[in-house]
């Protein structure tokens, strides 16, 4: 047998995984072997738990809130005034993009659930595009929060706290 013939057989052994190392060896962290028919009671033995995340609250949830607590005329006022604004710009963004978001949201929540599980590059982008450009409550509810005094705040930390217990949980 030549040396280039003895190479090939070699390499073609090594290949198949005749000579590997490995071939002999047990593997060390393999569980069991697991087939896509493995169920308990009709569910699948591995399904993905979607996570929960307490649920949060705009600035209209925190205006029903603050009403239990006691705030000064100017306080109450400029609280309204910045939810107003809020809800001016947040009307703003629905007439301007509030039709392609339902529409872009709906096929990509088909495609998570019916159909291949992506929307394409250019939808998933542009939906992006308009989740980034929708206003963020977080910017209004920064502003109130700073209006508040300390006993204010506390007191707005346990209703928060007592509403967050009492509303769903969402996942995400």
């Amino acid at each position: 047998m030549t040396p280039a013939a003895i190479i090939i057989v070699l390499a073609t052994l090594f290949v198949q995984g005749v000579h590997s190392p490995q071939a002999h060896r047990p593997l060390l962290l393999a569980g069991p072997n697991v087939t896509p028919e493995a169920a308990l009671d009709g569910e699948p033995v591995f399904r993905v738990v979607p996570r929960r995340r307490p649920a949060q609250f705009g600035p209209y949830r925190w205006l029903r809130l603050l009403k239990e607590i006691d705030l000064d005329p100017r306080q109450r006022s400029e609280i309204q005034r910045i939810v107003k604004d809020f809800g001016r710009v947040m009307g703003a963004f629905r007439v301007t993009h509030g039709e392609r978001v339902k529409t872009l949201t709906r096929r990509e929540r088909e495609a998570r659930t019916g159909g291949d599980g992506q929307l394409g590059v250019a939808e998933r982008y542009e939906l992006g595009e308009l989740r980034g450009k929708r206003p963020k409550a977080a910017e209004s509810l920064k502003r109130i929060w700073a209006l508040l005094d300390h006993e204010q705040r506390q007191q707005m930390r346990q209703l928060l706290a007592e509403a967050r217990k009492d509303a769903p949980r969402t996942s995400g």
